[in-house]
Parts: structure tokens; C-alpha cells; sequence
């Protein structure tokens, strides 16, 4: 019965295409876009982090699609100082749960650390 139930609403209200995914370099476009135009934000007077945690073993797509775009000289100064971090090299198995890719606390506390290293180096 649940079955059919799945079947009639499926086909009732049938799931909306959303295309393709973005690319890693739209979304480093739409990333910088947002910062840009959608923050009252003066970034020569803020430090900004920009974390990508990957899954175990995913590769990095946001920090390397970012990293060339910072030089951009159209970007404000204070975008082209963001802070980029890929945690990935960092993440070994024994930081993720065994049943997903998420990090575990001791992940967690990896991608901490190297945070607040990148905050502290870092100069706003």
C-alpha cells in the first residue's frame, strides 16, 4: 500500500529537473558575486576564512576555482586578501564517521585548528 502510495504522488507531483549542477567555477563566480554585492562589508577590515571540507577522498572544487580569481584586479582589495583553506590534504579515514564522508570530532578538531591558524596569520 505504501508503495502505491509512493507511486501516485510520484506521478501526481513528479519531481522538478534542476539541471545540471553548477560548476566549480560558477559557484566560485556566485561566491564572489554574493561577497561583492550582497554584504555591507568593508573585507579590508575583516578577516575572511574560506573553508572547503571535502569527503573523504572528494576533491577540493570551490578553494582551486577561487584561488586564480583572487588576482583579478576588478576585485576589491579587501576580497583579493580572502583566506583560502581545502582541509582535504589534512582529513585522513580516521577523521570521518564509518557509515558517511562527514567529519568526526576528531575531524572537527583538525579543521578547527587550522582555522584559527589561518585567523591568526592572517592580517585584516
Amino acid at each position: 500500500m505504501r508503495r502505491l502510495g509512493k507511486t501516485i504522488g510520484a506521478w501526481v507531483s513528479p519531481p522538478r529537473s534542476r539541471g545540471a549542477p553548477p560548476t566549480a567555477d560558477e559557484e566560485a563566480e556566485a561566491f564572489l558575486n554574493a561577497l561583492r554585492h550582497g554584504a555591507r562589508v568593508d573585507f579590508e577590515r575583516v578577516r575572511v576564512v574560506v573553508v572547503e571540507i571535502t569527503g573523504e577522498g572528494a576533491p577540493a572544487g570551490l578553494v582551486p576555482a577561487l584561488r586564480p580569481r583572487l588576482a583579478r584586479p576588478d576585485l576589491p582589495a579587501g576580497l583579493r586578501s580572502l583566506r583560502l583553506l581545502d582541509t582535504g590534504a589534512r582529513l585522513r579515514p580516521e577523521h570521518f564517521h564509518v557509515l558517511d564522508d562527514h567529519p568526526n570530532a576528531l575531524g572537527h578538531r583538525v579543521i578547527a585548528d587550522e582555522i584559527l591558524a589561518a585567523m591568526r596569520t592572517s592580517s585584516p
